[in-house]
């Protein structure tokens, strides 16, 4: 997987919260699976979700300090259906998909501003029940606007610190039983 330049933020903070973008995910059916998985990259940090009878691993290779969310995961809690398309510099996208509240594996990445159009409508063509989250033209709303949501959500207390907290990158030191089923 190409890593971002180094000029790149591979995370972003918007309304105080830190966003990790461009996590590798991967979907393993049984604990013993995204353990192996999460051994092939010893020094990459973690996202896990549990949901029904899979369980998604998200890895991110990057330092960072404080608390940071996956960006996808956050994506997913407000946008359940989302194909976005955000510009992190001047020449580069970060562009993710999101199906039914959870990121599709593959399709959280950073792509040259060049082609981050065309491959926006192909993922918009794959993902049809999707909204478009981003600065593109018709999309649904902006990463702020979505992040605005995730704050009032927040305070109406219609998410919790523990959904909160399930989307969390962590080291991989963190015990797996210790973190938030969602």
């Amino acid at each position: 997987k190409p890593h971002p330049p180094e000029s790149l933020p591979v995370q972003i903070t918007l309304n105080k919260k830190q966003l990790a973008l461009g996590l590798e995910w991967s979907i393993a059916p049984t604990e013993s699976e995204m353990r192996a998985e999460s051994k092939r990259h010893p020094k990459a940090h973690r996202a896990v979700v549990r949901r029904s009878d899979q369980i998604w691993l998200g890895l991110y290779a990057e330092p960072y300090k404080g608390t940071v969310y996956a960006g996808a995961l956050v994506v997913g809690l407000i946008e359940p259906n989302a194909v976005v398309c955000v510009q992190v510099s001047e020449d580069t996208y970060w562009m993710c998909a999101v199906l039914d509240g959870m990121p599709v594996a593959g399709y959280d990445k950073f792509v040259p501003a060049e082609n981050a159009r065309s491959l926006a409508m192909d993922w918009f063509a794959m993902f049809k029940q999707s909204s478009v989250i981003g600065g593109l033209n018709g999309a649904k709303r902006s990463l702020d606007d979505l992040m605005n949501a995730l704050d009032e959500a927040i305070a109406k207390k219609e998410i919790t610190a523990k959904q909160l907290a399930s989307l969390r990158v962590a080291p991989q030191t963190t015990p797996v039983s210790s973190i938030a089923l969602l």
